[in-house]
């Protein structure tokens, strides 16, 4: 079974897509926290990688464009991202995964959509702690996954950084 579920992990994106001209964003949000929770947190790494790479799809896809499903794809990521990273596992997918949040978090605040700065609180208290601590604990490690988590930590302290000059302009 576990080439099945990879093989429906690696899809997952792309059916989710699908679902969005027949069902709400909110039921699309719940159907992908199901298949996210369903894999087990002690699963098999390969079966852990296909769940992370499915993450991935999630936030660079067109889903993550739309303000519902972004809320509720960020919220099930930032969770199991902080999981990975406090375990040091997959560590350079959880870099990728990541980085393309900071991506679209930063072109959705150029645009002044609604919630970002909530969405970007939200992430930094689910990961920034753990991917602090994760940086200072791996600084001898492989410096190719040492300069990916450390450019996703500088980019989310610069977005954090410009919330919080917005909100003393305000």
């Amino acid at each position: 079974t576990l080439p099945t579920q990879e093989a429906m992990l690696d899809q997952a994106g792309v059916v989710m897509e699908s679902f969005e001209t027949i069902l709400p964003p909110s039921d699309i949000g719940h159907l992908i926290r199901n298949l996210i929770d369903a894999v087990p947190r002690d699963s098999s790494p390969t079966l852990t990688r296909a769940k992370l790479r499915a993450l991935k799809d999630f936030v660079s896809g067109k889903l993550f464009n739309n303000e519902e499903t972004r809320s509720l794809i960020l919220s099930i990521a930032s969770k199991q991202l902080a999981y990975h990273l406090t375990k040091r596992d997959e560590l350079k997918l959880c870099a990728e995964v990541l980085g393309e949040i900071l991506i679209h978090l930063n072109d959705s605040k150029k645009k002044d959509e609604e919630n970002i700065d909530m969405e970007i609180s939200d992430l930094c208290r689910n990961v920034l702690g753990v991917l602090t601590e994760t940086v200072m604990i791996i600084l001898t490690a492989s410096p190719n996954v040492l300069s990916k988590l450390i450019a996703v930590l500088l980019g989310l302290l610069e977005l954090m950084e410009e919330q919080h000059y917005q909100r003393i302009l305000d």
